[in-house]
C-alpha cells in the first residue's frame, strides 16, 4: 500500500491509501474518490516526499506513547471511531439546523450525527462550523 496526499478543488487536503498509482487514477476517473470534507469529486494528487523512519526513532516513539512494540491496529481505531459516531445523537435530516443552533449557543453542544446535503455541508464549513462528512456505508462496516 502507498499513502498519497490528495486535495480537492476547494483545497481540502486529505490522504488516501492505494495499491498503486493505477488504482488511484481509476478511482478518480470513475468518480469513486471524493473529498471527505465536502464530497467534491474533483480530486488531484499532491506532491509528497517519502518518509523514512529508523528503528531507533520507532523505539523512541513507542516508549513515548507507552505502546511498547505493539502498535494499535487500524481495525481497532476504526472500530472505536464507528462506536463513537454511532453513540452520537442522531438528528436525522435536521443535522445542518441543529449544528447551527449548537454553534450559535442556542442549544446544548453534544455529539450529533445525521444527514446533510453537499450544499448544506459546504455552507456549514463556510460558516466556520466543523463537520466531518462520513459516507453511510462506513457506519455499516463490521467492527
Amino acid at each position: 500500500m502507498i499513502v498519497i496526499n490528495l486535495c480537492c478543488e476547494y483545497e481540502h487536503g486529505f490522504e488516501g491509501w492505494f495499491k498503486n498509482d493505477e488504482q488511484l487514477q481509476s478511482q478518480i476517473d470513475t468518480g469513486q474518490l471524493t473529498c471527505p470534507i465536502c464530497a467534491s469529486q474533483v480530486v488531484r494528487k499532491m506532491p509528497s516526499a517519502p518518509s523514512v523512519v529508523s528503528e531507533k526513532t520507532q523505539q523512541r516513539a513507542r516508549k513515548k506513547t507507552g505502546q511498547g512494540s505493539a502498535p494499535v491496529a487500524a481495525s481497532q481505531v476504526m472500530a472505536q471511531f464507528k462506536n463513537d459516531v454511532m453513540a452520537a445523537q442522531d438528528v436525522g435530516d435536521q443535522f445542518a439546523k441543529v449544528a447551527r443552533e449548537m454553534h450559535r449557543e442556542a442549544r446544548e453542544v453534544v455529539p450529533i450525527r445525521g444527514q446533510a446535503s453537499v450544499e448544506e455541508t459546504r455552507e456549514l464549513l463556510e460558516e466556520g462550523i466543523d463537520v466531518l462528512p462520513i459516507p453511510n456505508w462506513a457506519t455499516k462496516l463490521d467492527s
